[in-house]
């Protein structure tokens, strides 16, 4: 496979939170952990995406996302890893990891990371941006 088919590219976000309450912490997704006083932990994360074009009808997708998580075993911190192909420009198969759409309710995806706001949408935080990803095969 030659070097221009295959494109890496990486976003990171770091934050610095505080919470000083005997009864609350901060937690920026329901799969993270939670975090009092002073922390670097509770709202930083770093990505890294590989798209691998395999040629005219199949491309390869895979991305990690390092963050603090309460559960700490490698396949949540797999976002990606699917085998799509094109078999027409309105219809693809998908094979693998891949997210879930709730971008259509959060508008926000790790992929581009570019924000014009400090924080995304409140909505994000909640159980619907929160549901992760899917294994297995897709169409659309």
């Amino acid at each position: 496979m030659a070097a221009d088919n295959v494109r890496i590219s990486g976003f990171a976000n770091i934050g610095l939170t505080y919470a000083d309450s005997d009864e609350l912490e901060f937690r920026n997704t329901i799969l993270n952990k939670s975090h009092d006083g002073l922390s670097f932990a509770a709202d930083s994360l770093l990505g890294l995406q590989i798209n691998a074009n395999l040629g005219e009808k199949f491309d390869a997708v895979g991305q990690v996302v390092i963050q603090d998580r309460r559960d700490r075993s490698a396949t949540n911190y797999l976002q990606l890893a699917f085998l799509r192909y094109q078999l027409n420009r309105n219809l693809s198969f998908k094979a693998g990891r891949f997210s879930t759409p709730s971008y259509l309710f959060t508008d926000f995806r790790y992929v581009g990371h570019a924000l014009t706001w400090v924080r995304p949408p409140l909505e994000m935080y909640s159980v619907v941006g929160s549901i992760g990803n899917m294994d297995g095969i897709q169409t659309n």
